[in-house]
């Protein structure tokens, strides 16, 4: 007969060094021996778990990590995901079902990227801007590369297109990282999502960038 595995992710702030992970792993293991344990990220930083003053929720790239690798596990997979600077307080911790997975975690935001798709809120107009339609979205992520990762969905992204970050207007979406050596470009990456990147390069660099940056996508008015 063959034994269900259940698989649980981990996404903690806990590093590798000392042994909260393995005694993580050891309760998990203790409650379900048949466990298959996955670890997504340990090494989340401190400046990625910190508040931000004004909204209280954890740094965007806390979110991005765990939902961008959730994606790629079976739909019955749990999440487990523990990062919170206000651990050891009364914070509840929260568990949500959804199509793709269960995702378990403290109920300041932590999960609120992997599930978002399935929470219906309603959408705000855009604001006319000197004769251009501005939307877009903001730096959720910057890889080892120095790619602008951000949340921005790729069919979002009108044809025709123009991005601006950082006071820098990039023309329309290369196909490839190699179209524009040395040169900022922007690009649909391997998560579906709008990437600023410079061919060969680091962009985060060019740009003085950080996470939390506002990118806009600019069209003209009709």
């Amino acid at each position: 007969m063959a034994v269900n595995r259940p698989v649980i992710t981990l996404t903690t702030d806990f590093g590798t060094r000392d042994p909260y992970v393995g005694a993580m792993k050891g309760v998990i293991l203790s409650r379900c021996p048949q466990a298959n344990i996955v670890d997504i990220s340990h090494e989340i930083s401190q400046a990625a778990i910190s508040y931000r003053a004004d909204s209280h929720t954890p740094h965007p790239t806390t979110t991005y990590v765990l939902a961008s690798a959730a994606t790629h596990f079976p739909p019955d997979a749990i999440h487990v995901a523990v990062v919170d600077p206000g651990v050891g307080s009364d914070r509840r911790s929260i568990a949500v079902h959804t199509p793709s997975g269960t995702f378990v975690g403290p109920d300041n935001g932590l999960i609120s990227l992997a599930i978002c798709e399935y929470i219906q809120t309603p959408a705000k107009p855009n604001d006319d801007i000197d004769g251009a339609n501005l939307s877009g979205g903001t730096v959720v992520h910057i890889d080892r590369y120095g790619n602008l990762i951000t949340n921005i969905p790729a069919d979002s992204v009108p044809v025709g297109s123009a991005f601006e970050v950082a006071g820098q207007r990039i023309e329309g979406l290369s196909a490839s990282y190699s179209e524009a050596v040395g040169k900022l470009l922007a690009i649909i990456g391997s998560e579906g999502t709008v990437e600023i990147a410079v061919g060969n390069g680091n962009a985060a660099r060019t740009l003085n960038s950080t996470i939390g940056d506002r990118v806009a996508i600019l069209t003209e008015s009709p």
